[in-house]
């Protein structure tokens, strides 16, 4: 899965990814973190509002 497999791809010295691609993934995976946890805060708002 993208989510699991992404953090263990960005640490792996060993594969071709640049200084700056590993920047970009991070901050990438960074802003999706935030997005999942806005998502389960909506969430959570919306299913009490009933």
């Amino acid at each position: 899965m993208f989510k699991l497999d992404l953090p263990h791809a960005m640490n792996d010295e060993e594969n071709d990814l640049s200084p700056a691609m590993r920047r970009l993934l991070g901050d990438l995976y960074a802003d999706f973190s935030r997005l999942e946890e806005r998502i389960r805060q909506v969430t959570k708002e919306t299913s009490h509002a009933d």
